[in-house]
């Protein structure tokens, strides 16, 4: 929540979101505890890896080469990966011989988690380029219309919250994936469709904040995040596809991301954060 906040477009997309992995598959890492995500220092890899500890300063380097992540396939701790089953859900939806099966029962808290946040996509005032991402933990459909994703603001003049509410109809396939971003403009968030907009820019506080997914008084995930010291520009943090969901909340098994989906921004908006590993213990 910087101090200049601005309305954007229509606040919702559409009602069901078939999502693929966005851009071109870039470097695959694990995490390194000395390195920051900074300037290329690596003699083998072509980038940092990023330690992502609100404690680190200044720039770091790392050596060599790393692991090749996994392939989103369900890491060992219950994790579902997401490969070739990411977002929504239609009529045809792994249809086959078998109907699809519904999550049974509300929604539950953990149903729903954030794995991948773009705190920073430009250095200048009014960013609206950020976007966060989540993943249903989930090995059924959840149907998560009504569900709200908010984050809260503050500025000199007052305070908030940000947040959209999802409509009803939205399903989501079992490990499956949907962002919620500043806007839905492509223009302004550099190509990522379909999402879920919070109409506004700014949404993510550089020097940390919270986002909480609701089901009416169900808390289904309250992640908050500290100010990083060596937060890069035009390049998200990411919980690796192959991480168990027990890992999630341990800052060393998070990284920045590699893979390019646009022009100049690194990340996996509505893709399998598989550009990056879990490290191996």
């Amino acid at each position: 929540m910087s101090t200049h906040r601005l309305l954007l477009g229509t606040a919702v997309l559409c009602a069901l979101v078939i999502s693929a992995a966005c851009g071109t598959a870039a470097k695959k890492n694990t995490f390194v505890p000395s390195g920051d995500g900074g300037p290329d220092t690596n003699t083998g890899d072509g980038d940092d890896a990023a330690v992502l500890d609100p404690t680190v300063t200044g720039s770091q380097t790392d050596v060599g080469d790393h692991p090749a992540a996994g392939d989103g396939g369900k890491a060992e701790g219950g994790r579902g990966g997401t490969t070739g089953n990411e977002g929504g859900v239609d009529a045809a939806v792994d249809s086959g011989p078998v109907a699809p099966v519904y999550c049974s029962g509300p929604l539950a808290v953990g149903d729903v988690r954030v794995v991948e946040l773009m705190i920073k996509s430009q250095t200048a005032a009014f960013d609206d380029g950020e976007w966060i991402e989540l993943q249903s933990a989930r090995d059924c459909i959840l149907k998560l219309g009504g569900v709200v994703v908010e984050s809260p603001w503050a500025t000199d003049a007052g305070s908030g919250i940000d947040s959209v509410t999802i409509p009803m109809g939205f399903e989501l396939k079992p490990n499956g994936i949907f962002v919620v971003a500043d806007t839905d403009s492509i223009t302004y968030n550099h190509g990522i469709k379909p999402v879920f907009s919070l109409d506004t820019i700014d949404a993510l506080d550089d020097d940390g904040d919270k986002v909480t997914v609701k089901s009416g008084s169900t808390v289904l995930d309250a992640f908050t995040y500290p100010k990083f010291t060596n937060l890069p520009v035009a390049r998200s943090m990411s919980f690796p596809a192959d991480c168990a969901w027990s890992q999630r909340s341990d800052w060393p098994h998070w990284s920045y991301t590699f893979n390019v989906y646009a022009t100049g921004f690194k990340g996996t908006p509505n893709g399998d954060n598989s550009d990056v590993a879990c490290p191996v213990p």
